[in-house]
């Protein structure tokens, strides 16, 4: 039986304030981790629609940062520029799709710098997802029509694969640092979020083999967050006792 670990609370976190792209638009970043759970649409441009009967405020300068922050992102990588530009949701799923034939629990028990000898295919178009940016990632994912959302099961199933990679990159980050700060808050946050669309997955979905599928990712994921959360509480006492001293 696998012990328990008592979480961290957000206002428990050490905040150490990094200088990033990131924080620049930390209200895009907040709002993108607030539409995984909302019934959302993508615009031609690939933009995630912020719906007026979601209740979030500031709505229009949200929809702002959102697209502004997509758009530097695409800047830096021409491959996300030119798949969002042409029928983003169809584009994404042809992706999703073509890494239908990993298998998740390979995946799962892979560090993430030998995911690059599982022979993947059609990843190089959200890289810069899967590496970086796990919140407009799942956005994408439950997006209408959109990857877990599509009525297409090897969407689906490819879906998973990219919640799986993305989920080894954020282990990776999480057990790699050595402070707690706005970074691993959001790390820490879209492991978090993860785990909800894998569990509303394993009980909501009509297939079961993407119950089966999700439930593996989860099972592994559950463990994973054990270790991180016993990593980033070392990491607090440690300040903590400095700070005593």
């Amino acid at each position: 039986m696998v012990a328990k670990v008592k979480p961290i609370l957000p206002d428990q976190f050490i905040v150490v304030k990094p200088q990033t792209i990131e924080d620049k638009f930390s209200l895009a970043l907040n709002t993108l981790s607030k539409l995984i759970f909302f019934s959302h649409e993508l615009d031609r441009r690939g933009i995630p629609k912020i719906a007026s009967d979601i209740k979030l405020s500031a709505i229009h300068k949200r929809q702002e940062d959102v697209k502004k922050y997509i758009q530097g992102i695409c800047s830096y990588d021409n491959e996300l520029q030119r798949i969002l530009s042409s029928s983003p949701v169809n584009s994404l799923n042809i992706i999703f799709k073509n890494i239908a034939h990993l298998a998740p629990q390979q995946i799962m028990i892979n560090p993430v710098y030998e995911l690059d000898n599982l022979n993947i295919h059609g990843i190089p178009g959200i890289n810069t997802l899967l590496q970086r940016d796990s919140a407009l990632l799942l956005t994408f994912i439950m997006a209408k029509n959109c990857g877990l959302k599509s009525n297409n099961v090897e969407v689906k199933r490819g879906a998973l694969n990219a919640i799986a990679i993305a989920s080894k990159h954020l282990e990776h980050s999480l057990l790699t640092t050595k402070q707690i700060d706005n970074t691993t808050q959001r790390a820490l946050s879209n492991l978090q979020a993860i785990r909800g669309i894998l569990q509303d997955a394993q009980y909501k979905d009509s297939n079961q083999i993407i119950n089966d599928i999700a439930f593996d990712i989860d099972t592994s994921l559950e463990l994973i967050e054990i270790e991180v959360y016993e990593h980033l509480n070392k990491i607090k006492s440690s300040f903590d006792s400095k700070k005593s001293a």
